[in-house]
């Protein structure tokens, strides 16, 4: 059954439609992308390859917290597509760019419901310098953003006031802010020995806790400034900033669950952490450190396996660098075979079967998502909860919300989580979660914060 079968278009309400716009070369300036993400109805997922902002709202889809991605696509898939505009590239198509309706969400780590957003308006900025965009209506929904006609010429006049108007919000980088720890210090120190008493009796092999903080800024953040200052600290990580349950979700996140291109699958988890030094080699040697990220690509590799006609999975990690840390990571890559409807699984579909990897909850999943639980002083929400898009084909790609923080109003919660085992010395995973916390707070607070508040 085609997408333009008019049985699934009553299903689903007539007038949703969508229309790709391919755009001229880059222009000069280049868009600026946090501008265009940084206004309340903004989305951007920027890994360094393709740089996408949603704005707006064509429609939202509803993720239970059972389900996989069948349901999404089936709803992705019921936007008429209309004839391309533009000149596009050469060998452009949907082989080569993909499916041109993309919904983007925070998934959260408590399995949670949540929310897809398809937005009005999609730009995207590939690998190779192509530009297009997608303008997609709903007749049952409505949107506060006017988009624009869906022409070339069109789209880019209202990229460029679009992005001007961004620029000339208020910046307030300078203005220093406020940490509260939630629970207090005392509260993160003691869960720390409490998990190591039952990771050396045996009940655990990993767990992964988490120190809550909060920020007051005094003022709602300027998000387009605060997005340029994290690609400034963090120009490897892939950039997002999206609405979440409690507000709008930012960070940088270092880590890879999965992305999915046709067969193609690939994961990068990464597991072990030291302050960032001269020499790497400390962390590839270290025992305690490739025993917390064994149990990481063993998860990942065990989950994806029955799922693929081939995996490559190396043996001997790689240390990733970023700007305060150095991580250990492995890239893991392979080829999907067709399930049931002969199809290989979609993206939400994998990144439901994967998530939560012991990358963020622990080994053996159920019992360390129940020392989180009860050792934790809240519910850990968007943060190391899976974050991305798919298309309508099922492609698509979800990082981990770490390295983030959960904007509301004049506030921001933010988390960081140290990954402990048995041979975990508590006074450096102590030290290890202020790194992260600190990575952080840079981008938040770049004047600098004050004291955190006594427990």
């Amino acid at each position: 059954m085609t997408a333009t079968d008019p049985r699934r278009r009553l299903a689903f309400g007539p007038g949703r439609r969508a229309v790709r716009v391919w755009l001229a070369p880059r222009s000069t300036p280049e868009v600026d992308l946090a501008a265009l993400a940084g206004g309340p109805d903004g989305i951007l997922f920027d890994d360094g390859g393709r740089r996408m902002v949603g704005i707006g709202t064509a429609f939202d889809l509803d993720l239970g917290p059972d389900e996989d991605g069948a349901a999404v696509l089936d709803h992705l898939r019921q936007v008429v597509l209309h004839a391309d505009v533009g000149t596009p590239p050469v060998g452009a198509g949907r082989g080569r760019f993909g499916h041109p309706v993309v919904a983007f969400g925070a998934l959260g780590f408590e399995r949670a419901p949540a929310v897809l957003r398809v937005p009005a308006l999609l730009y995207v900025e590939e690998a190779d310098g192509t530009r297009w965009a997608t303008v997609t209506t709903a007749a049952d929904t409505s949107t506060a953003q006017a988009i624009p006609r869906p022409d070339p010429a069109s789209v880019d006049a209202w990229l460029a006031r679009r992005s001007a108007a961004g620029n000339r919000l208020p910046h307030r980088a300078t203005e220093p802010s406020t940490v509260v720890v939630v629970g207090g210090p005392a509260h993160f120190d003691d869960a720390v020995d409490k998990a190591l008493v039952a990771l050396r009796t045996g009940d655990l092999d990993k767990v992964v806790l988490a120190r809550h903080v909060d920020v007051a800024f005094g003022h709602v953040p300027d998000v387009a400034d605060l997005l340029r200052r994290w690609r400034d600290l963090e120009p490897t990580c892939t950039l997002f900033v999206l609405p979440a349950a409690g507000g709008r979700f930012v960070g940088a996140s270092p880590e890879l669950l999965v992305a999915r291109r046709g067969e193609a699958v690939e994961s990068w988890p990464l597991a072990g952490t030291a302050a960032r030094g001269d020499d790497p080699e400390g962390l590839l040697a270290s025992p305690k450190d490739a025993t917390e990220h064994r149990l990481v690509v063993e998860a990942i590799a065990g989950t994806l396996r029955p799922l693929c006609r081939s995996l490559t999975v190396p043996e001997r990690p790689e240390v990733v660098r970023l700007r305060s840390v150095d991580h250990l990571g492995t890239h893991l890559h392979g080829r999907l075979q067709a399930m049931p409807g002969d199809h290989p699984p979609d993206v939400v579909t994998l990144t439901r079967l994967l998530h939560p990897t012991p990358a963020v909850a622990g080994a053996p999943r159920a019992a360390a998502l129940e020392r989180i639980a009860a050792f934790e002083p809240a519910p850990r929400g968007p943060y190391a909860g899976p974050v991305g898009y798919v298309d309508g084909d099922g492609d698509g790609v979800f990082v981990l919300g770490i390295r983030s923080a959960l904007l509301t109003g004049d506030t921001a919660r933010v988390c960081a989580g140290v990954g402990l085992v048995a041979a975990s010395v508590a006074a450096t995973e102590r030290a290890e979660v202020e790194l992260k916390l600190g990575a952080v707070l840079a981008a938040l607070a770049p004047a600098g914060v004050s004291a955190p508040a006594p427990a």
